[in-house]
């Protein structure tokens, strides 16, 4: 019998069990697949981390606890996972991109600095297509977090403290004893018990709930190459346009960066360990379309995914090649109020949860995984932001539990589909 089982340990499962097992708590941690997998939301080699969030005020706090949690866990695990090379807000300065980050930053007196357009160029060579009207607010204590890396170090530190990890097994039944006790029968036969649960089901948890605005989007991730010799040759192509050494596109030269356009956003940064210069699109693209997380398309179709991520790509860096060199499919959970969703599930049910990433998750996720653990156990909490409660979503919480307690199954509460072993598909690399 275990005092709590999580379910996923993706981003958010995976810091929780750890936090759980720092206190001595009897923990499980459960995957459908083996863990550290590629097929939901926290792979992809690294993650950009701020500190001077613009999504949202509070978070300021939350991203400077998760920065401390994971530089004591690198203590710990000997690897690598903060690389604190910075992190630039790029847009004009009446945008809410970079009003919120300033706004940020003044509330938890994280340092930044700004700079014109001409000052950022200066600093950061490969930002030379800034517009004039356009500033750039830099988190001197931004940068990326390794998103494997850090899983797999809380992982392994949640072993070393005694809690149990067991992937590639699904969760098909959640019953409910007489004594309340959750029985979780697992796809590999075994039945796992345990009085209190954690869902961290990442976009799975869109299948467990129905409200509008809570979906499943599809993310490509991107990898640009930056080798010297071609990038010289399309920089011949573009006039006014000075060949740029390939260290330029480098991180730290190139830091993590988000930059707001008009009609498109992007996030991204500089070559980090020879992966390649990585670019996304934020959540206003159309090819962030919904999908069903257990049964869709994994492959990559260029003329679908490709298409504006390398058209806005080439606007900010013209001298890119045109497509990309590598990309991996990867989803985002939103919310109707573009926030997280964290903590009890109602009240004296033994049920939490952790989900709606919205796509800035990853950089919380040390921090969101001890206020689970804080949560579970009734302790006081380190960081208390205030909007992350299940109650603030009409209907999340009913839905919720009537999936768990009625229909028994988080992942296929209707019964109809096959959710296990979901094929990789092609990562779209050339």
């Amino acid at each position: 019998m275990y005092d709590v089982a999580v379910i996923g340990l993706g981003a958010f499962g995976s810091h929780t069990l750890w936090q759980l097992a720092e206190r001595g708590v009897k923990a499980v941690g459960l995957d459908q697949y083996p863990v550290v997998h590629p097929f939901g939301s926290s792979h992809g080699h690294t993650r950009l981390f701020r500190i001077a969030c613009m999504e949202h005020i509070e978070l300021g706090t939350v991203a400077r606890r998760a920065a401390e949690l994971w530089h004591g866990l690198e203590d710990h695990s000997g690897t690598p996972i903060l690389n604190q090379v910075g992190a630039v807000t790029i847009g004009r300065p009446d945008s809410d991109y970079v009003k919120g980050a300033i706004a940020t930053a003044a509330h938890h007196e994280v340092p930044i600095e700004t700079y014109s357009a001409d000052e950022l160029a200066s600093r950061f060579p490969a930002f030379e297509n800034i517009d004039p009207d356009e500033i750039g607010v830099l988190d001197t204590s931004g940068g990326t977090v390794g998103a494997e890396a850090s899983i797999a170090s809380a992982l392994g530190r949640a072993r070393e403290l005694g809690a149990d990890v067991l992937g590639g097994g699904r969760v098909e039944s959640i019953r409910r004893t007489a004594g309340s006790t959750f029985e979780l029968g697992l796809s590999t036969g075994n039945t796992v018990r345990a009085k209190k649960i954690v869902l961290a089901l990442g976009p799975w948890l869109a299948n467990a709930v129905d409200i509008p605005g809570l979906e499943a989007l599809f993310s490509p991730m991107n990898w640009w190459r930056i080798d010297e010799e071609p990038a010289a040759a399309r920089a011949r192509e573009v006039p006014g346009y000075r060949r740029r050494p390939a260290e330029a596109y480098r991180a730290p030269q190139l830091p993590g960066f988000i930059r707001r356009f008009d009609d498109m956003s992007i996030w991204g940064h500089g070559d980090v360990d020879g992966h390649g210069m990585k670019i996304g699109l934020s959540l206003n693209s159309k090819e962030l379309h919904p999908i069903d997380p257990a049964n869709f398309d994994r492959d990559i179709e260029p003329t679908r995914d490709w298409r504006n991520v390398a058209r806005v790509a080439r606007r900010a860096f013209p001298t890119l090649d045109p497509v990309p060199a590598a990309s991996r499919v990867c989803m985002i959970t939103t919310s109707p109020d573009d926030q997280f969703t964290i903590g009890q599930v109602g009240r004296d049910t033994g049920v939490y949860v952790a989900g709606t990433c919205h796509g800035h998750g990853f950089k919380h996720a040390a921090a969101i995984g001890e206020y689970l653990a804080q949560t579970v156990l009734g302790e006081a909490r380190t960081v208390e932001p205030g909007i992350w409660d299940a109650e603030r979503l009409p209907g999340f919480t009913d839905q919720l539990l009537e999936t768990v307690f009625e229909k028994g199954s988080v992942f296929d509460p209707a019964g109809t589909r096959n959710l296990a072993g979901a094929p990789a598909g092609r990562d779209g690399t050339r």
